[in-house]
């Protein structure tokens, strides 16, 4: 059985990538430039996690919630006004 560190930092990092996808495609980025943001997404999140890992694990269901629906939508915001200085000229 998984930690529950472990399973948080799995599907919150799926749900990342998602996200990531389809605010990306909304901003017309390429195939390339989505794939790149998605990846970067998730490794910022992954640091984040593994930065935190001890309070993270201790977290109750609901504060992890409220914690995991502002860092996915602070790093989505974010690779969302970078797309525009990575398109080529």
């Amino acid at each position: 059985m998984p930690s529950r560190f472990a399973s948080r930092m799995a599907y919150t990092t799926a749900l990342l990538a998602y996200f990531v996808v389809r605010e990306t495609r909304k901003v017309k980025a390429t195939i390339v430039q989505v794939l790149a943001c998605a990846l970067c997404a998730s490794l910022m999140h992954l640091a984040i996690g593994f930065g935190f890992r001890q309070a993270i694990g201790q977290l109750s269901g609901l504060t992890f919630s409220a914690w995991a629906v502002l860092e996915l939508f602070l790093l989505v915001q974010l690779l969302v006004r970078v797309i525009p200085r990575l398109k080529t000229q």
